[in-house]
């Protein structure tokens, strides 16, 4: 898809850098090998939830980070093999994380695309594989998809500050696994409504 070739790579290394920055400052690198530690130590495999993941970008990072951080940190452990699970509305989407997957697995790793709609309850019958996933992962991302569920919410008729975290953000906080690091970036807005007729935007 045309959005997946313009913005796979960007995409994909937005979240490297978040796990995994290039300025390696003394504090820096103690902070990552803090977060990157408790991911990687004592694990074969690194299972992650990719919220709205769209194309598989997260799984690309997911590789990157998990072959590059034992070495970069120091961390003494093997690269972990990555399972990630893309979670997304559009099914639009299976052919291009057939793809990805087709050309990064390897060595165990593997990437697929299962349905949900974060714009409903975690609970909700449409968001068992969510469930499942969340429950498992070890690293849950959202990726450039708050701003869309916020904004489906205004479109419905919620209020901006429900909309903020509604859907089946909550939920997904509320059950990760234990220990599980969560990663959230959002780098677009949306403009909606205030009551009064003022309009307000969420900025990442």
């Amino acid at each position: 898809m045309d959005y997946a070739a313009r913005r796979f790579r960007r995409r994909a290394m937005a979240l490297v850098d978040v796990l995994l920055p290039h300025v390696y400052t003394r504090s820096c690198v103690e902070r990552c090998r803090d977060v990157l530690g408790g991911l990687l130590r004592a694990r074969s495999r690194l299972r992650v939830a990719s919220l709205g993941g769209g194309p598989g970008c997260d799984f690309a990072a997911s590789l990157h980070v998990a072959g590059a951080a034992p070495a970069a940190l120091g961390l003494g452990v093997a690269p972990a093999a990555v399972t990630c699970t893309v979670l997304d509305f559009e099914p639009a989407w299976e052919s291009c994380v057939r793809a990805v997957d087709g050309s990064l697995r390897g060595a165990g790793s593997r990437v697929g695309l299962e349905p949900c709609d974060l714009t409903q309850p975690f609970e909700g019958g449409v968001n068992a594989r969510l469930r499942e996933a969340v429950l498992e992962a070890h690293l849950v991302t959202f990726c450039y998809v708050l701003h869309e569920i916020a904004a489906a919410l205004l479109r419905e008729g919620g209020s901006p500050a429900a909309a903020l975290l509604g859907g089946a953000v909550p939920g997904v906080l509320a059950h990760a696994a234990p220990g599980a690091v969560v990663v959230a970036l959002d780098a677009s807005g949306f403009r909606g409504q205030r009551e009064g007729g003022t309009e307000d935007s969420l900025q990442g």
